[in-house]
């Protein structure tokens, strides 16, 4: 009517600075957001908040685990504050192997510490996944009948009770949590405000969560994401797949890539041909 006034916005401010809300805007475009004058460089920082960083992969984990490291230490967070993001589990790229390696340097075995196993079919052979205090997990699976650390107590002292009577927590496909103890039946998950009893056969369900899929990752957001866009990707990643892994930070995105690799994402759009 023109009797309100009213204000309507055409420019994303952000954009103009020319980091990683410039670079998820150009992908979400199609466009290519790497600049032709870097091609050659090993290593380019963008924008005004120096919040995109990319890193020319060598081919290496090592390369992986080290900026991984590095992240940790210059950004002063903690490994629940930065997640590696890779487009499959399985693979030497993939999340078990990385979470395994990255376990290694940022929770290592103690002498006489308890731990529970579980094996993970990766690609023609498996994978074994140790879990210990301290570990950062994500559940696979939706669990409508988990327990409460308060129940399972329950359970001990009470002999005549049973655990399908005690109430029960969901805990849902994609919910990450941090590992408090390990005992020879049960292992103990802060959850949210909840801390939860998995049984040996719940944990089968469980991953490590340094480093997850897109996928998992979809709809979520965390401080700092590593992203990685190999050769070992190419068949997988498109356009809606970068896109996702480039929106998934709040603060910095570091991405170690292959330009090749990444400009083919760019320009492949699945959207319709998805099944």
């Amino acid at each position: 009517s023109g009797l309100i006034k009213v204000c309507t916005l055409t420019k994303c401010f952000r954009f103009g600075k020319g980091g990683k809300a410039t670079v998820s805007t150009k992908c979400r475009r199609g466009e290519f957001y790497i600049e032709d004058e870097d091609f050659d460089k090993d290593k380019v920082v963008y924008g005004e908040d120096k919040d995109y960083t990319f890193i020319k992969s060598d081919g290496t984990d090592e390369q992986i685990i080290e900026t991984y490291l590095d992240i940790l230490g210059k950004k002063k967070c903690r490994p629940e504050d930065l997640w590696i993001l890779t487009p499959f589990n399985v693979g030497d790229k993939g999340t078990y192997e990385l979470n395994n390696k990255i376990q290694s340097y940022i929770n290592p075995p103690k002498v006489g510490e308890k731990n529970m196993k579980i094996t993970k079919k990766n690609g023609n052979s498996t994978t074994e996944i140790v879990f210990r205090a301290g570990d950062l997990v994500m559940n696979n699976v939706n669990n409508y009948n988990c327990i409460t650390l308060d129940s399972y107590k329950e359970l001990l002292a009470d002999d005549e009770l049973k655990r399908d009577s005690m109430p029960k927590v969901e805990c849902m496909n994609g919910m990450s949590g941090k590992v408090l103890e390990v005992d020879d039946k049960v292992m103990m998950i802060k959850f949210d405000e909840d801390i939860l009893v998995f049984s040996k056969d719940e944990v089968q369900n469980l991953t490590l969560a340094m480093a997850i899929n897109h996928f998992k990752a979809q709809g979520s957001q965390i401080p700092h994401v590593l992203l990685l866009t190999l050769p070992e990707h190419r068949k997988l990643l498109n356009k809606q797949c970068l896109y996702t892994g480039l929106t998934r930070a709040t603060d910095s995105v570091t991405e170690i890539g292959d330009l090749s690799v990444m400009r083919e994402a760019v320009e492949r759009d699945d959207t319709n041909t998805r099944d």
